[in-house]
């Protein structure tokens, strides 16, 4: 049984300390941002990975003022929206591919443009995302630059779930 473990082992060390895995972690970083979009079609918030590998979403938590909101509609309902946008909810271990983009969060036309401009400083978001090789960043959307951190696995107090009542897109 000892020679099985260390063979695996072995085996193991091998694979981490392999060129073509470093060159992967290295060529294959994702990078996402959390930012407002305005378009022709309508306005919200986009979910971007700029990299160039895939990015596994674990966790986004959302504050009003400092306080903790589970789901988009108690940040609409705290933010006194009137339109009642379309949600896409983020599910944990969602991939978002390299050069793709998800509305997490958008109204069509320009209903929530000028309210959102009046109540952007009022609102945080943040992602927790990893690399398929466990290499682990927030991101968040006053913070447009991705800190690296240890690990997404532990999720924090109040992150964001889908509600029934929120419609899904």
């Amino acid at each position: 049984m000892a020679i099985i473990a260390a063979f695996a082992a072995l085996n193991f060390v091998m694979w981490e300390s392999s060129p073509e895995r470093k060159y992967r972690k290295l060529a294959l970083p994702p990078r996402l941002a959390i930012s407002y979009l305005l378009n022709d079609r309508g306005s919200g918030l986009v979910l971007s990975n700029t990299g160039s590998g895939p990015a596994v979403v674990y966790w986004t938590t959302v504050t009003v003022d400092g306080k903790v909101m589970p789901t988009w509609s108690n940040m609409s309902t705290a933010l006194g929206f009137k339109t009642m946008p379309r949600f896409s909810s983020i599910i944990p271990a969602d991939m978002l591919m390299p050069k793709s983009q998800q509305q997490i969060f958008w109204v069509d036309g320009d209903a929530l443009n000028n309210a959102w401009h009046a109540n952007d400083p009022r609102v945080e978001i943040e992602t927790c995302y990893c690399t398929i090789f466990e290499e682990c960043w927030l991101t968040a959307l006053s913070k447009p630059d991705p800190q690296p951190i240890n690990s997404c696995l532990e999720k924090p107090d109040g992150y964001l779930r889908s509600s029934p009542q929120d419609p899904v897109s």
